[in-house]
């Protein structure tokens, strides 16, 4: 049974998202607290009110001021104790066929999804941050980085790029106790696909659930595997992606 306590504390980058706020509400339902950052500070006032003093707000906007992030983690440690594991669940995506992408468009997108990630990562791994060994963090990708769908071809290549990333970042940070592994979603019913709706016709949206045959995914089922990963429970496990999709990558090609 995956079980926290006080003395862990979580890093959650992108904890105003569907799926973010829900891993904050797993972890600190499992006993552990929750650091978490997001740019919507009225939205963090009310994630905090409803989890209580075990969720610890922090409004910043990771994609802004990039070269600060290492020594801002670390003042993080400082003032709410070592981290004993980080969660990437921050990101932009865009809908937007190749024909009107721009290069403004490709260095947001990688700024956000990839840049800013690696650099948090490397702030996390820092010895005077983390807790000494059982540490672990968390990506949170898209299913999109290995099946393709039309209009995405920047946000899916920079999750791709992130998987990537991680299979060389495992081997590095191994040393020093570190383990790191990336959840690849499907479309999950959060704000974000709501917002992505205004692009798709109802039919459209019709035949999407329809290739789930578990239906559309809900931010809790990303949240339980989440908490998983962050925990004892999978001491031995590093360097993977873990699709979780309701069988849609099993069954778009026959739909």
């Amino acid at each position: 049974m995956v079980k926290f306590d006080s003395n862990d504390v979580f890093l959650v980058v992108g904890a105003t998202g569907g799926i973010g706020r829900a891993i904050s509400a797993k972890i600190v339902s499992l006993g552990g607290k929750v650091i978490g950052v997001g740019r919507n500070a009225d939205k963090l006032k009310e994630i905090s009110a409803a989890l209580g003093d075990s969720f610890i707000a922090e409004a910043r906007d990771i994609s802004t001021d990039m070269q600060s992030i290492a020594e801002w983690v670390r003042s993080l440690a400082e003032r709410h104790g070592k981290l004993r594991g980080l969660v990437l669940a921050a990101g932009l995506q865009d809908t937007r066929p190749l024909s009107i992408v721009k290069e403004a468009n490709i260095d947001e997108i990688f700024s956000a999804n990839f840049k800013s990630n690696l650099l948090l990562i490397k702030g996390f791994a820092k010895k005077n941050v983390r807790q000494a060994g059982r540490c672990s963090c968390v990506a949170i990708s898209s299913i999109v980085a290995d099946v393709g769908i039309a209009a995405i071809s920047v946000y899916s290549a920079s999750k791709g790029a992130m998987n990537s990333a991680i299979k060389s970042l495992s081997v590095e940070l191994a040393r020093d106790n570190i383990r790191i592994n990336a959840i690849s979603p499907g479309h999950i019913e959060t704000e974000m696909l709501q917002k992505g709706s205004k692009f798709f016709n109802e039919e459209y949206l019709q035949k999407l659930h329809a290739k789930y045959p578990l239906g559309l995914g809900k931010p809790e089922d990303v949240a339980n595997l989440t908490c998983f990963l962050l925990s004892d429970a999978s001491a031995w496990i590093t360097g993977a992606n873990y699709i979780i999709d309701g069988g849609a990558s099993a069954s778009f090609f026959n739909q």
